[in-house]
């Protein structure tokens, strides 16, 4: 998926292959504002799934375009990866973010109309 696609939002800030990617559906409940840190940005993502709740960040030198276009209470997939790293005897575990879609008939109408958009821009 794409970065520019209206149903979802990818990074590419790290190379990891979707072989160790796992998947999350739930229901998105809000976004952070951009944390600068140097030359890198953070954001983190709140996604409820029963009654817990999965803070999920995306993390790099440029974040995905989309991510204000999530509103709470939409359907999501968000592929994540587990990552954990020592620091004065503590071990810390985050989930990053690679990428987040739409899932149910909300990303299905907005893939409908970027269809309708294109063929109304096409010349053939």
């Amino acid at each position: 998926m794409s970065n520019n696609q209206s149903n979802g939002a990818t990074t590419d800030a790290l190379d990891i292959t979707d072989a160790y990617a796992l998947i999350m559906r739930g229901t998105f409940q809000n976004i952070s504002p951009v944390e600068e840190r140097g030359k890198y940005q953070k954001r983190t993502l709140d996604i409820k799934r029963g009654k817990y709740t999965t803070t999920f960040e995306f993390f790099g030198e440029t974040l995905p375009e989309g991510l204000d276009d999530f509103a709470a209470g939409d359907e999501v997939a968000v592929r994540f990866w587990i990552s954990q790293r020592e620091y004065n005897g503590r071990v810390y575990t985050s989930l990053k973010a690679k990428s987040i879609e739409r899932i149910g008939a909300e990303a299905e109408a907005d893939e409908a109309d970027a269809d309708a958009d294109l063929g109304a821009e096409m010349p053939f």
